[in-house]
């Protein structure tokens, strides 16, 4: 998933987000917590994912698009522990 965020202020750069969701090796806290910062700022929100992708020109805000990708944010997977004896093996 490819989040590409324009903001208000022609200052400032473009920012974009990726987003494997493979691996889910990324803070989904941190990363839902930039997006939301990015929410007041943004002019144009495009958010490329499998199976499609969004852009705020069509007609939804921004902070709707924004708030979509971290809704579909799925969960980290916690890691199994290979040492039965911590206590914290996920089953």
């Amino acid at each position: 998933m490819i989040i590409l965020v324009d903001h208000l202020n022609p200052d400032r750069p473009p920012v974009q987000i990726t987003i494997d969701d493979r691996t889910l090796d990324y803070d989904p806290v941190a990363l839902a917590r930039q997006l939301r910062e990015a929410v007041p700022h943004a002019a144009r929100v495009r958010w490329f994912r499998p199976g499609g992708s969004e852009d705020s020109l069509g007609g939804r805000s921004p902070a709707e698009i924004l708030a979509d990708v971290v809704d579909r944010l799925p969960p980290k997977r916690k890691p199994v522990s290979t040492n039965p004896d911590r206590g914290d093996d996920v089953p």
